[in-house]
């Protein structure tokens, strides 16, 4: 989950930017800094009010280019089915969800090739800080993701290889028991939202069949 929360961590920044861009104009220093600092807090205390698909608004996740499954860093990104009455917050909540339509074509990719995923662990800043990302995720993926508790999950996860390695442990598995920091957050699937969510998905794909 690293990648997609950094994906992410963009999108947040470059609307954040771009909702800021007209403050640039009249604020400065401080003022402009705390002006800025606002922006996301209050966007996500109104997109977590708003309903799946909120405002009929569907987006794509290729403003950096599509990466896996299918990389081509040509693609462009979309917002599709804005109307006079879209919001801001309507819109951050579609770049949420697009994030998450990514990730599970990305699990479907894998399903199709007969890799068995039945679970997510995230970890990255992302996923320690966004309970609304995390649980969006987790009602697209219709699986339960873990959080990490520690914030060097891959170097822990190294460190545990090494100590089983040299001895210090007899096995991966008792390495893991015996050094594992455990979890910080559990989000399980809700199903109304799942069933909600893949209608939704159903136009991302469509999308995404226009534009190859």
């Amino acid at each position: 989950m690293t990648a997609r929360t950094r994906t992410q961590r963009k999108w947040d920044a470059w609307f954040r930017d771009l909702l800021a861009w007209p403050l640039k104009g009249v604020l400065k220093g401080d003022d402009l800094t705390g002006a800025v600092d606002v922006i996301m807090p209050s966007l996500v205390a109104q997109a977590e009010k708003l309903p799946p698909g909120a405002g009929g608004i569907v987006a794509t996740d290729w403003l950096n280019g599509r990466r896996t499954p299918f990389a081509d860093q040509t693609m462009t990104g979309t917002i599709s089915g804005l109307t006079l009455g879209s919001t801001a917050p309507m819109i951050f909540r579609a770049l949420v969800e697009a994030t998450c339509f990514g990730s599970k074509a990305i699990i479907d990719h894998l399903r199709a090739e007969g890799v068995q995923v039945r679970a997510i662990n995230a970890i990255g800043g992302i996923s320690s800080k966004s309970p609304m990302v995390m649980q969006i995720m987790a009602d697209v993926l219709d699986m339960p993701i873990r959080v990490m508790r520690s914030g060097q999950a891959c170097a822990l996860g190294a460190a545990m290889y090494a100590a089983a390695a040299s001895g210090i442990h007899t096995s991966i598995s008792e390495a893991q028991k015996a050094m594992s920091a455990g979890y910080m957050a559990e989000y399980t699937p809700e199903p109304d939202a799942h069933k909600a969510y893949m209608d939704l998905y159903q136009k991302y794909r469509r999308l995404l069949e226009v534009r190859q």
